[in-house]
C-alpha cells in the first residue's frame, strides 16, 4: 500500500515539473518575440556613434574620416536625451593603440518625426541645430544639416 502512495506521489510531481518547464519555456519564446520587436527611433540612435564621412548636400565633395592615423570624432547619444561629440585622438609618439579623449560639445537631444534636434549647451546660452535624418538602423546613420550644407555619416560602435 505504502509503495502505491509512493509512486502516486512520484507520478503528480514529476507532471508537476512537466508543466513547469513548458512554462519556462513558453516565457523564452515570449522573451525571443520582444527581442524581435521594432526599435523605435530614439532606441536606435542611442548609442555610441563613429563619424566616418561628411559631404556637401550635392555630394561632389568628401571628406572622409581616416580613424587609423587621426582623431575619431565620436558622438554619444545616452538613453536619457543626453549627448557628448568628443575627439578620441591617437597620440603620435606615445604607446601604440592608446588614445586621449578631447571633449568639444555636450547638451540634450530628441527626435521629432524625422528630425534630430540637438540643443548644445554652451555657457550663458544654448545652440538649435535641426538635422534631418535620412537614414537610421543598427549600423548606419546618416544626418543631413538644415542650416549647413553637409551630410554626416556615422557608424555604430560599441
Amino acid at each position: 500500500m505504502k509503495l502505491l502512495y509512493l509512486v502516486a506521489i512520484l507520478g503528480v510531481i514529476l507532471s508537476a515539473c512537466e508543466d513547469k518547464a513548458d512554462e519556462v519555456r513558453d516565457e523564452g519564446a515570449k522573451t525571443q518575440e520582444v527581442a524581435k520587436k521594432e526599435l523605435t527611433p530614439m532606441e536606435k540612435i542611442s548609442k555610441r556613434w563613429v563619424l566616418v564621412k561628411r559631404t556637401n548636400i550635392k555630394g561632389d565633395k568628401v571628406l572622409k574620416f581616416d580613424n587609423e592615423n587621426t582623431s575619431t570624432v565620436i558622438t554619444f547619444f545616452e538613453d536619457n536625451g543626453y549627448f557628448r561629440v568628443y575627439d578620441s585622438l591617437r597620440n603620435i609618439g606615445d604607446t601604440p593603440g592608446v588614445k586621449r579623449i578631447e571633449p568639444r560639445n555636450s547638451g540634450q537631444w530628441e527626435i521629432e518625426s524625422d528630425e534630430l534636434l540637438l540643443r548644445f549647451t554652451k555657457p550663458d546660452t544654448v545652440i538649435l541645430e535641426r538635422m534631418t535624418i535620412q537614414k537610421l538602423d543598427e549600423k548606419e546613420l546618416h544626418l543631413k544639416s538644415e542650416t549647413k550644407d553637409q551630410i554626416n555619416y556615422y557608424e555604430r560602435k560599441d
